[in-house]
């Protein structure tokens, strides 16, 4: 009977998305290749990296775990329209995401559920049989009624609905009386928990990074993003050759719990349409958007540091924080730093700058060891250069070195050196087409856990583009870092560009966040905070930015 009536569930909710499906809009906004690409990648990439980052942060069971995978692996909601009508959002891109979350679901699905559920041999040919003809087929049998026959799609809708609500309801009684005590054991767990920080997670993260879509748009992708296909996870679990109850339990907690919060989001995402209030209404939303990642981030860091999971020792961790903490340590490291800027200009464009940026030193004698750093960043960015714009590439290289003191009195390390700027811009607008040099210095003191200095150069071109302006900038960085023994740190700094030649001044503050863990046997320090303009050439000063950073160590054996 339970059978029956997950299978009448799937039916009806799949079925009624499907009757409500316009196939022209539905082609008409598949042509955009920047929505596909994010819904594909927010929902089957960083969706499921999400839940596993919860797993690991937070004390689940491993039903309650497998019931998390599975619940981000099926996004997308049949009711998506009601929710994007409630946000009066962009209808158009809830017809290009249904039919991308129910084609990928019956696809990967399959795939990944054995390869991210430990322990459950599920047959993928198996699973995508039931998939299509319970998820995929209602959703195209209705398609097919409301082209060839919209009058009739118009009357079985409502209908449809219905019965819906109708099996929504039964497989909530039927679940409730078949595994009360298992609920009740789950609402005194960490599953809710978890569901609602995916939930918030994908949803603030999918809006905020939904770069080169229009407000209504990035608001429909957020709702289609964040909700979850209940029925797409009944028949997924319905193929597990031992069905745990717990793991059923979370998956019913997937109706009725994220949908409170997607009704809330669909009224926060509520926007606006007067000219003169949308681009306040941008600003606040990214703003809180931006605001929130922080907070889920920090959460979700700081759990994952505090689980037991293969960690250096205390010892190690405190000297290996101590040496990162020192942009010249003596340690070989291959740090990725992505800074996002939103907010930016006449335009509210956005950048994002991921800096591939290694160090790697070399000892010269017993006293002295030359440090080398690479910085290469690859810029995107959307309306900064003019509205509906966007520049992609590579940007200017730095390669920087310096001389330093091997041996360390008093807590002091030295290093003086040059600096050579590289046109590597693959974009006239990402570069300065000039070849430049300059010298380089770094001064800088650890003592009780703490680190402070500065690093600074001076860098003038010497060759390029004629046509292009000189280059005479300073770089300024000071910076001071605290760790603890577990590896654990809290890093404040400013970076500040002073373009002589221009008389400008371009300045950020980043407060950062981070502690060291191991994924398999790689040393990895993670950190993350907001990054916060406080001064920038005109109309070039930024609302708000994040830093993250993932810094692969390898120490000398």
């Amino acid at each position: 009977m339970f059978s029956i009536v997950a299978i009448l569930y799937c039916v009806t909710n799949l079925g009624s998305m499907g009757l409500e499906l316009n196939l022209q809009e539905t082609i008409k906004s598949l042509r955009s290749p920047r929505l596909v690409i994010l819904t594909l990648v927010w929902s089957w990439i960083l969706g499921p990296a999400l839940a596993l980052l919860i797993i690991k942060g937070l004390p689940l069971s491993e039903p309650h775990a497998a019931g998390l995978l599975l619940f981000s692996l099926a996004p997308t909601a049949p009711l998506l329209p009601i929710l994007i009508r409630r946000a009066k959002a962009d209808m158009d891109v809830s017809a290009a995401i249904m039919p991308l979350a129910v084609a990928g679901t019956v696809v990967l699905m399959p795939l990944l559920v054995p390869l991210l559920i430990p322990g459950v041999s599920v047959s993928s040919v198996a699973l995508a049989r039931q998939l299509v003809i319970t998820v995929l087929l209602p959703l195209v049998i209705g398609v097919a009624i409301r082209v060839y026959a919209s009058r009739l799609a118009d009357k079985i809708l409502p209908v449809f609905k219905k019965l819906a609500v109708l099996a929504t309801l039964a497989l909530l009684v039927f679940v409730l009386f078949i595994y009360g005590k298992e609920l009740l054991r789950a609402l005194g767990s960490f599953a809710v928990a978890a569901q609602v920080l995916f939930v918030l997670v994908t949803a603030f993260v999918s809006y905020a990074f939904g770069f080169g879509l229009k407000q209504t748009q990035r608001s429909a992708l957020a709702l289609g993003i964040c909700s979850r296909n209940g029925g797409a996870m009944f028949v997924a679990f319905a193929a597990f050759p031992v069905q745990d109850p717990n793991v059923l339990v979370m998956i019913l907690l997937a109706v009725p719990v994220p949908l409170a919060v997607w009704l809330l989001l669909a009224r926060y995402f509520f926007a606006p349409r007067a000219d003169k209030d949308l681009e306040k209404f941008n600003l606040k939303m990214e703003k809180k958007s931006i605001a929130s990642i922080l907070f889920i981030s920090f959460l979700c860091v700081s759990n994952l540091l505090a689980q037991d999971a293969p960690k250096p020792a205390a010892d190690d961790a405190a000297a290996i924080a101590k040496k990162l903490a020192n942009p010249i340590g003596a340690l070989i490291s291959v740090p990725f730093q992505n800074n996002t800027d939103i907010g930016i200009g006449d335009y509210n464009g956005s950048r994002n700058t991921l800096n591939f940026q290694p160090i790697v030193p070399f000892s010269l004698s017993a006293k002295y060891s030359l440090i080398t750093r690479y910085i290469v960043p690859v810029i995107a960015q959307y309306d900064i250069t003019g509205e509906g714009t966007q520049e992609v590439g590579l940007s200017d290289a730095l390669l920087s070195g310096w001389l330093s003191n091997a041996v360390v009195k008093n807590g002091v390390v030295w290093g003086v050196g040059a600096a050579f700027l590289v046109p590597t811009a693959t974009n006239d607008f990402l570069g300065t087409k000039k070849l430049g040099v300059g010298p380089t210095i770094i001064v800088l003191q650890q003592k009780s856990g703490w680190t402070y200095g500065l690093l600074m150069n001076q860098i003038w071109s010497v060759a390029g583009d004629a046509d292009r302006a000189d280059v005479n900038q300073m770089y300024l960085q000071p910076f001071i870092t605290k760790n603890w023994k577990s590896g654990a740190g809290l890093t404040v700094n400013s970076e500040t560009t002073l373009n002589w030649e221009a008389n400008t001044t371009n300045a950020y503050i980043n407060i950062m966040a981070g502690g060291l863990t191991k994924f398999g046997k790689q040393l990895v320090q993670l950190q993350i905070g907001p990054r916060i303009h406080v001064a920038a050439p005109e109309g070039g000063k930024s609302d708000f930015g994040v830093r993250a950073a993932a810094i692969f160590v390898f120490p000398k054996k």
